[in-house]
């Protein structure tokens, strides 16, 4: 026990004592347990399959035996556990599975995989009543997929594996009319000239059969159309360099002096009357001299205008050299 008095700071006032008392106490910790704070974990979602596949695992798992069981003979149990699919079974793909494959195969122009299914004799059912069902996006076949891609090899196969070409998209095309080039629109001609009579081609939108003649002539054409455009662009070309030289040729005699030009034809008269081949010009790339002492433009062709022993072609390049060799003109 332990005692204080607190007293005031003034006289008169009466002093008073508090008595404090210390208390001993023990806590033990042996209630206090250990915890350890991990982060939450996220927990992904299974999807069907998944769960499926646990689901089919669940079912193989052989349950531990129990003696109630022991009174069951041995066929109960073999009729008692669930049939399990054979590997057969699994390997053949669904209906959606094998109309995937096979508008991949037509889009892709897989011929290999397409003949490992149509070649077979006889052709599956099931791929059969695939070929002209418009299953794909917009009413499409797969005749439709084939021809939009351009594929024409797969096109001719799907034809003779019985392919409709007369069933419509959702857009009331047939397959001929969404056919991406003039090569896989021949595939179904050709194939309208071997079987005239399959289906109705008025509505298939197939203009006519293509016969062997009919491919020589369009080859034959095809020959004289390509010979005419490279006649044509060589006559394009000469033109070209003619019209090239004659700029050169212009521009070069326009940069003579009038002396130079003056001498030039003075030669070239002499020689037309004495029956002599014509000089050579100063400059090589000079090959016709009748121009205009002006301008340079060639004079063949032209009734020239003449001053002195000048030839123009026209009064404007006659004024301007007149300008130039300072007789303005009245």
């Amino acid at each position: 026990m332990s005692s204080f008095s607190l007293g005031s700071g003034s006289e008169g006032e009466d002093a008073f004592q508090v008595e404090l008392e210390l208390v001993e106490s023990t806590i033990g910790t042996l209630d206090l347990r250990e915890c350890e704070i991990l982060p939450k974990r996220r927990r992904r979602k299974r999807n069907k399959r998944e769960k499926s596949q646990d689901l089919e695992t669940g079912a193989h798992v052989t349950l531990p035996q129990q003696p109630r069981e022991e009174v069951f003979s041995q066929p109960a149990r073999a009729q008692a556990a669930p049939s399990e699919p054979s590997l057969e079974e699994d390997k053949v793909p669904s209906h959606s599975e094998l109309w995937d494959m096979l508008l991949a195969a037509c889009r892709a122009g897989d011929v290999g995989m397409l003949q490992t299914w149509l070649a077979a004799s006889p052709i599956d059912p099931e791929v059969l009543s695939l070929l002209s069902a418009p299953l794909g996006s917009g009413g499409f076949t797969l005749l439709h997929a084939a021809a939009a891609a351009g594929r024409g090899s797969v096109v001719r196969l799907l034809l003779e594996a019985g392919a409709d070409p007369t069933v419509q998209d959702s857009r009331t095309r047939p397959p001929y009319a969404v056919a991406a080039d003039r090569s896989t629109r021949n595939e179904f001609r050709r194939f309208m000239e071997k079987h005239p009579d399959a289906y109705d081609y008025g509505k298939a939108q197939v203009p006519g059969p293509l016969t062997p003649e009919m491919e020589a002539r369009q080859a034959m054409r095809k020959r004289e159309q390509k010979a005419a455009r490279r006649q044509r662009e060589e006559q394009q070309r000469k033109q070209r360099e003619q019209e090239e030289r004659e700029q050169e040729e212009q521009r070069r005699f326009a940069s003579l002096s009038d002396r130079e030009k003056r001498a030039l034809a003075a030669e070239r008269r002499l020689a037309a009357q004495l029956g002599a081949p014509a000089p050579q010009i100063p400059d090589s790339a000079i090959a016709n001299a009748q121009r205009c002492w002006s301008c340079g433009t060639s004079l063949q062709g032209l009734i020239p205008f003449h001053y002195l022993d000048f030839s123009f072609c026209s009064t404007r390049c006659l004024q301007e050299h007149r300008c130039r060799a300072g007789k303005p003109s009245s």
